[in-house]
């Protein structure tokens, strides 16, 4: 890093997106926020909106500071194409958000752009088209004397996946990648720690009887991760376009950037699969924040 700083460690207060959400934008640890789940009646956008911070959290903060705000991206877990105007997410100048049951879904997104009807894009790459919009915010955010933020969160590298409604049920898969990145990353395998198909020490539940990994299933976490690491292509690439344009408008100097995540994820720690619904991980995926 040649400006800025790292931290080498992270530590998530919840490893669940919708709560953990909750948490960065209202400053609140999920017992506070009464947001512990990703959908009803625990979590998920109409818990946010009944536990009142869709009407007290940081983007209305910011408004109130003199910023104009943008989003794109996912904002909430059960944000939907039936919900989104029950009501409008508050707080932000210009927004377009990724919808569910499509959020996962790379080559169909749905988004809803200031609160307009859902828009689809289908056969297009969401990372792309994410990264297209964030520019675009930029050009209409320096057009105003106000200072501003700019939230841009992809989806990638979070597993490819959706929900069916008709026998209430949710799947998930490898993450899906641009063909221009297909191929990349051939020989990479997932970090192999000590935690690596072990079993944790003295642990109690289930935790204590997870079966052993076979090779099969390491196979599959290798090409899981290699997915993963593809998918992020399309991020990084992004990464670089904000930065080009916030040089081009003359902001760059003038603009803090920061890069969080909502939750770990863990690759075949402690003989786990792909996934997040413990408290053992890494980073699942990155949400780029601008200040301007």
């Amino acid at each position: 890093v040649q400006q800025g700083t790292t931290y080498s460690k992270h530590f998530c207060s919840i490893a669940l997106c919708c709560p953990s959400r909750a948490n960065l934008w209202t400053g609140r640890m999920p017992h506070n926020t009464n947001v512990t789940d990703v959908g009803l009646p625990y979590g998920g956008y109409p818990k946010v909106v009944s536990a009142g911070w869709n009407d007290n959290y940081l983007p209305l903060w910011m408004q109130e500071a003199g910023y104009n705000t943008y989003y794109v991206g996912k904002m909430w877990n059960a944000h939907t194409e039936d919900n989104y105007n029950d009501p409008y997410v508050r707080g932000f100048n210009g927004s377009d958000f990724l919808l569910d049951p499509y959020t996962y879904r790379y080559w169909y997104a749905r988004m809803t752009r200031n609160g307009a009807a859902p828009v689809k894009y289908d056969g297009q790459y969401s990372t792309d088209v994410i990264a297209e919009k964030a520019e675009g915010f930029i050009d209409e955010a320096v057009k105003h004397e106000q200072p501003w933020m700019l939230t841009v969160a992809p989806n990638a590298p979070h597993s490819n996946g959706s929900h069916d409604s008709t026998r209430d049920a949710n799947w998930f898969g490898e993450p899906e990648f641009a063909p221009r990145h297909a191929d990349l990353f051939k020989d990479v395998r997932a970090p192999r720690d000590e935690s690596f198909n072990t079993l944790i020490e003295n642990a109690v539940s289930w935790v204590q009887n997870v079966p052993e990994l076979n090779q099969t299933h390491i196979d599959y976490i290798d090409e899981f991760q290699r997915c993963r690491l593809r998918a992020l292509q399309a991020v990084d690439e992004m990464i670089g376009k904000l930065v080009e344009k916030l040089e081009k408008v003359g902001e760059l100097d003038n603009t803090y950037i920061f890069y969080s995540t909502d939750n770990g994820y863990h690759l075949g720690q402690h003989r786990m699969q792909p996934g997040k619904n413990c408290g053992y991980g890494e980073l699942v995926f990155i949400v780029c924040v601008v200040y301007g």
